[in-house]
């Protein structure tokens, strides 16, 4: 025991290894006096031994436990289905159904915005930027993979308006929407966070839409590039505390698999987007198609307004620093989310817990609960200088600062291992290979549709096999078939084969191995990054985190 409570890792790892057996009841009865003093206080403490020695009552539950019962909480027939199911099933609590309907429709709406981008691009010219092959061939119709491969053009002026279009909403995401999430975070909440956040998304995508059927002096792509920038701040502050809303929220046997929903459903949103590109591209007229592309994601944006009406804030939030500060805010959130009262009296009490020791090792100081709870609601909210002591912390404290090197590394290795070429590029990319702007978008279909499919496996089994196996087993993979992809354009260079011939067979196998490298991506690197980031950090610091990343 000597040994654990000098042990910080030990100490976080369980939030009741240094308190004895004998020494429950007494810290129990604190914590009800100081925090929830409207709850039974008897069933409080039978919730805290069911905490104390969670392993006993999961086999007692079973029927599995060896030794007598005596002593030992006695659990009616509900309690013990519902500790069987937090363990067997990814879905136990029925409250826990809004709220990931909620995160992915986040995550859907993320998605769509970002096909709605891809799809924007075949339209180039309806936003004044049109595509200059001039110095490439005489005649622009007769371009091959070959020639576009073998002999490719320096990128226009209007080229660079076009990148630096689509790249505005992403730059904005992360340069100003992301760090906007912190402070929004604090005084709103997560949910109120993304409310915000999906109204900006809304509104800004229906002037989006508007863009392509005015009339103006004024060059629609520079009209275009005002509005992204706003509509990536809204993405960027929801990216940031959807992710986290689904982690705090969720039973820590299978926090993995509620994350997972942000990037399943992202995905989904990516086939959905692209399957409503290619229907809306059948409109007669390019400026009106490339308005419903441009609109399409108010819809989803209101139906995730909808949701967050109804949808629970993060017990948590009302457990961290700040003038919210109220555990009984928390609890009555935590019996909405759990399926028995003596789950959310345990979680509640974990919660505090381990938010206080989380606290007190920050600050190097031990409180009496009374000053604690002082201590945690502050009268105001967080200022700028609040913000960069949290940022600074990351680097000196290595309780952050090793989880923090881990998520860099994954998320970097995700946005650098070439799936974002077909995420928002795979449009232009296959219209290139196939001069064929219909082709382009079924390209495009098949795409989000493995990204989809894929990311299945993982709802499960992300939680079982793990985080770390998952990469291990899907990285290498994935660098083979990027690999492959680059040197099917070595079938160019084949002169027993004729240009027209060589064109069509390098085509397809770089369809086939780029869409092999996405069914590898889909379970791992996929969702990963997004998991390690909300989950592995201590509350104080999660939104930072999940911003920095």
């Amino acid at each position: 025991m000597s040994h654990r409570l000098t042990n910080n890792d030990a100490y976080l790892g369980d939030a009741l290894s240094h308190i004895r057996d004998e020494d429950l009841a007494a810290d129990v009865e604190a914590f009800h006096q100081q925090c929830l003093p409207n709850v039974n206080c008897d069933r409080l403490k039978r919730a805290a031994r069911v905490a104390k020695h969670p392993k006993t009552y999961e086999d007692i539950s079973r029927g599995n436990w060896p030794g007598s019962t005596e002593g030992l909480v006695e659990l009616d027939g509900e309690e013990k289905q519902a500790l069987i199911a937090e363990h067997d099933s990814a879905m136990p609590e029925r409250g826990m159904l809004i709220v990931i309907l909620t995160v992915s429709l986040a995550a859907f709406l993320q998605g769509h915005v970002q096909t709605s981008i891809n799809g924007a691009s075949l339209y180039r010219d309806a936003i004044g930027l049109p595509v200059n092959m001039s110095s490439v061939l005489n005649d622009p119709t007769t371009i091959s993979i070959k020639q576009a491969v073998l002999y490719p053009s320096q990128p226009s002026k209007d080229d660079w308006y076009l990148g630096i279009t689509n790249a505005a909403p992403f730059f904005a995401a992360a340069a100003l929407g992301c760090w906007m999430a912190l402070p929004f975070s604090d005084r709103f909440g997560r949910r109120g966070s993304m409310v915000i956040a999906a109204a900006v998304v809304m509104v800004t995508s229906v002037l989006l839409a508007i863009v392509p059927v005015i009339k103006t002096s004024t060059p629609k792509w520079q009209i275009l590039l005002g509005i992204r920038i706003i509509n990536g701040i809204g993405m960027g502050i929801k990216a940031v505390n959807t992710p986290v809303l689904a982690s705090e929220t969720a039973v820590g046997y299978w926090r993995g698999t509620s994350i997972l929903a942000w990037q399943l459903w992202v995905a989904c949103g990516i086939f959905v987007g692209f399957i409503l590109n290619l229907l809306f591209s059948k409109a007669t007229d390019d400026n009106f198609a490339l308005a419903l592309i441009l609109g399409a994601p108010v819809v989803p944006s209101i139906v995730l307004l909808l949701a967050l009406a109804v949808c629970p804030e993060s017990p948590r939030y009302y457990l961290r620093r700040g003038p919210k500060y109220s555990p009984e805010k928390a609890y009555a959130i935590i019996k909405t989310l759990r399926r028995c009262e003596l789950i959310a009296m345990r979680d509640i009490y974990l919660l505090h817990k381990a938010i206080q020791q989380e606290v007190e090792l920050q600050y190097d100081m031990r409180w009496n609960l009374r000053d604690f709870v002082g201590f945690m609601r502050p009268k105001r909210y967080f200022y700028i200088g609040d913000f960069t002591s949290q940022l600074r912390e990351l680097f000196t404290n290595r309780r952050n600062r090793n989880p923090l090197i881990s998520s860099s590394i994954t998320a970097l290795a995700q946005q650098l291992c070439g799936i974002n070429i077909l995420a928002f590029y795979s449009g232009t990319f296959f219209n290139t290979v196939t001069n064929n702007k219909d082709a382009a978008m079924y390209f495009s279909i098949g795409f989000g549709f493995l990204n989809f499919t894929f990311a299945l496996p993982a709802i499960r089994r992300i939680d079982t096999v793990g985080r770390r196996r998952w990469l291990l087993i899907t990285l290498p993979l994935m660098s083979l078939m990027m690999a492959a992809a680059a040197l099917s354009f070595l079938g160019l260079y084949n002169t027993s084969l004729t240009p027209s011939t060589a064109s069509q067979l390098t085509c397809a196998l770089v369809a086939i191995f780029l869409y092999l490298h996405t069914i590898f991506y889909s379970p791992g690197l996929g969702p990963i990054p997004f998991v390690l980031a909300a989950e592995s950090f201590p509350l104080s610091h999660r939104e930072i985190v999940s911003e920095s990343d």
